[in-house]
């Protein structure tokens, strides 16, 4: 059975590890300052999507997050030290 949700500011979405909820949503409503954070492996679904937020807030609405990637320092995708400056172009002329 699908829920109906109100994204707020104070009431953001957030699905993480500790999330125990239901993943099948009916009516998501995001209003001024609210968002939701994905920070696990899963199937996000809803019926409707509603951005009734007026646009003024400074973040984004949906954010999905994964695992920090692994520094490479060596082997066949490791580019190595920054390469030699190039050499001066000409100096432009005009007719």
């Amino acid at each position: 059975m699908s829920t109906d949700v109100i994204v707020t500011s104070v009431a953001p979405l957030i699905i993480d590890s500790s999330y125990s909820g239901n993943l099948d949503f009916g009516t998501v409503t995001i209003q001024d300052g609210g968002y939701i954070n994905i920070s696990i492996p899963c199937v996000f679904s809803c019926v409707q999507l509603i951005n009734a937020s007026s646009g003024q807030h400074s973040g984004d609405d949906i954010n999905i997050f994964g695992p920090d990637g692994v520094s490479k320092t060596s082997g066949p995708d490791f580019d190595g030290a920054a390469g030699a400056a190039g050499t001066n172009g000409q100096d432009a002329k005009c007719d």
